[in-house]
């Protein structure tokens, strides 16, 4: 009895391990495939990154072009005040 046993567990392990290599090439390729799909995405997510970056960048300098300005006039408002009154 414990011979027939183990003699159905290693034909098992033998059909198991036969499905196993069997299987494994076509996982390989679906898991490239993946790895590809993913590094795509992580390519276009940095060069998104890049753009916002350089995006916030100009809005920056945009925002302290209109600081600048808006300082300017302040003081050439305070100076003409300053003229009426002297």
């Amino acid at each position: 009895m414990a011979l027939k046993f183990l003699a159905q567990v290693s034909l098992e392990a033998e059909r198991a391990q036969k499905e196993t290599k069997e299987m494994l090439p076509g996982r390989m390729a679906e898991l490239e495939s993946t790895n590809m799909q993913l590094m795509a995405a992580l390519a276009e997510s940095y060069e998104a990154s890049v753009k916002l970056a350089q995006e916030n960048e100009e809005l920056k300098q945009t925002i302290a072009d209109s600081e600048t300005r808006t300082m300017l006039a302040i003081a050439e408002i305070y100076e003409m005040h300053n003229v009426k009154e002297g």
